[in-house]
């Protein structure tokens, strides 16, 4: 028995998992809770079926309507499939229909695309409260009952909430005990780091909880000093998709939950309301889908703006992405292009779990065909998303979503796009050059602040385009400072810092005073968020690397 949320039977997944089923008569039973909402999507839009478990029939299979709500009913067509499959006799597909009664997750806010009437007639078919009026109504359930019921629940709940709170947490290192049966040698290496970064940052917090904790005078500072037209990240990539829908009809946006809900993070926020529905496309959840329709609207002359969530979410895409919109004007000969912006937030740092912490530009960078862009501040989110829909190129663009609300700055919003093809200089330095884009461009900065107070000045490069790469601006830095220091979060193995590497290596070693160094993230996933914080790159991991590489000292 496999269960799926209505959104889920968009997929192509699903689809091929139901036609395989039927052809080879799997002793298999589908059950989709259909609760009307993926998020902020309608059952409508994901599907013109009158009933989603009309699917089965395009597989061969059964297909079944009930009241998910209804508990008897519920149990009664559970069964009969069941003993279906058991006599060979093929799969069922089961459509429950309910009603999410609650936001889908704690950041969401389902006020901002359903009816409180709507809400409040639902409950009226709330499952639990059915199913005592039942029980009570064949006189099998009484208050003595239900006070035992809510009391041993009550007890339940504690004694998870107690046992969980006695366990002993997963030690930070353990994240590579599980990623392969025998760690090599360089796993192991980062492993020790891990434990090594653990020890510093539990003694750095100790002290730091012993010490008093005045406002600092910074803070002060930059709360007084904050101008009114400073915006987000965030705020500086709707700017953005506002400017360039307003400036030209051909911009189309277009993702999973991009309307009514203005993105899960925000991003599209007021864009439907200002362009309407037909240039702000809810999507069904359906990655693969999104990617192929932007890839045909391209080839056909508009400009799609396509979301996906998390970057994470991307890989069913890959095929729309690597095999058509990279390949549209080399396949043609030029006849069509694809003028295609793919946006989705990257990177760890906000606690989520796996799939929503990818960093994978490295990726992207390797196929033939495509930019990529990474934004490590709002003016350059702005700019270089102006610049990427006006690409005639399709174009990657990862929005680092752990600073999209924490760095602020002014944004002028006069459609002045930045080039795709340049690194940033952010700070001029003589002791070494600091390359670096996304989230840890704010750690680099930090630390490039705190080595110039030791004499150490760092010279900060924001990469920005990933891919082309801009190594003039790296190397003429390289004649000045002889040394170089890489970082980013994403994996070392094989990353964007290696192919640096790898070329300053080939075109200007004899410039380097010292062998370089990178400061990346560790080759493993990201683990949740209680051993998480050891696994992000800090301040003080770029600084020391720095001191190492200016003083000589391994």
């Amino acid at each position: 028995m496999v269960t799926c949320g209505d959104g889920a039977t968009s997929k192509g997944d699903f689809l091929e998992s139901l036609n395989c089923a039927g052809a080879w008569n799997i002793p298999l039973v589908f059950v989709i809770n259909n609760n009307q909402w993926a998020i902020s999507v309608p059952r409508s839009i994901q599907s013109g079926a009158e009933w989603l478990s009309d699917k089965a029939k395009g597989a061969g299979i059964e297909g079944i309507t009930v009241d998910g709500n209804d508990l008897v009913a519920m149990y009664d067509v559970v069964l009969h499939a069941l003993d279906k499959a058991r006599k060979g006799k093929g799969a069922t597909l089961i459509e429950a229909i309910s009603y999410r009664l609650s936001d889908h997750t704690t950041a969401d806010d389902a006020s901002r695309y359903r009816t409180d009437d709507e809400l409040q007639d639902a409950w009226r078919y709330e499952p639990i409260a059915r199913l005592k009026q039942f029980l009570e109504a064949q006189e099998a359930w009484s208050d003595t009952d239900e006070e035992r019921l809510q009391q041993r629940s009550k007890e339940v709940v504690e004694q998870a909430v107690q046992h969980y709170q006695a366990l002993t947490p997963q030690p930070p290192e353990s994240g590579f005990d599980y990623l392969y049966s025998q760690p090599d040698a360089d796993l192991l290496r980062q492993r020790d780091t891990v434990i090594n970064k653990a020890l510093r940052m539990q003694a750095k917090q100790t002290r730091s909880e012993q010490a008093p904790h005045p406002e600092s005078a910074q803070r002060k500072m930059s709360h007084k000093g904050a101008s009114m037209n400073e915006l987000t990240l965030l705020e500086a990539v709707n700017l953005a998709l506002h400017h360039e829908m307003a400036d030209n009809t051909d911009v189309i946006v277009m993702g999973e939950d991009v309307g009514d809900n203005g993105g899960v993070f925000r991003a599209t926020v007021g864009l439907k309301e200002k362009f309407g529905c037909k240039r702000v496309i809810d999507s069904p959840l359906a990655e693969a889908l999104i990617a192929g329709v932007a890839v045909g609207m391209a080839s056909q002359g508009l400009r799609p703006v396509a979301e996906f969530q998390f970057q994470g979410f991307v890989f069913p895409a890959m095929e729309h992405i690597m095999c058509h919109a990279a390949r549209m004007r080399n396949r043609t000969r030029g006849r069509l292009t694809c003028p295609a912006v793919f946006r989705a937030p990257f990177g760890g740092g906000i606690h989520a779990p796996e799939h929503h912490s990818e960093s994978n530009e490295a990726l992207f960078a390797h196929i033939p065909g495509l930019k990529v862009v990474i934004p490590s501040s709002p003016q350059r989110a702005y700019g270089l998303l102006l610049a990427a829909i006006r690409s005639d190129d399709p174009v990657m663009f990862f929005e680092p979503k752990r600073i999209y609300r924490t760095v602020k700055s002014t944004v002028i919003d006069n459609g002045e796009a930045l080039p795709l093809d340049t690194c940033f200089t952010l700070r001029k330095g003589r002791d070494l050059t600091l390359v670096t884009w996304g989230a840890c461009v704010v750690e680099s900065l930090q630390a490039a602040a705190t080595l110039s107070q030791q004499g150490i000045e760092a010279e900060v490069i924001d990469l920005a385009t990933i891919k082309p790469l801009d190594m003039r601006t790296i190397l003429a830095s390289l004649e000045k400072t002889g040394r170089l220091l890489i970082v980013h979060e994403a994996s070392q193995t094989c990353g964007v810092g290696a192919e640096i590497l790898a070329r300053v290596a080939e075109n200007a070693l004899c410039l380097l005073k010292a062998p370089p160094k990178r400061v990346t993230g560790m080759d493993t996933i990201m683990p949740y968020y209680r051993n998480e914080d050891y696994f992000m790159i800090q301040a003080d991991d770029i600084t020391q690397a720095a001191r190492s590489l200016v003083e000589g000292w391994l």
